[in-house]
């Protein structure tokens, strides 16, 4: 998640933490 932050910005980990909110 760190690496992807870094790379992408805070809206790609804002929809991997929906995803991961989805899982749940």
């Amino acid at each position: 998640d760190i690496s992807s932050n870094s790379l992408g910005g805070s809206i790609p980990t804002s929809l991997e933490n929906l995803a991961k909110l989805s899982k749940l």
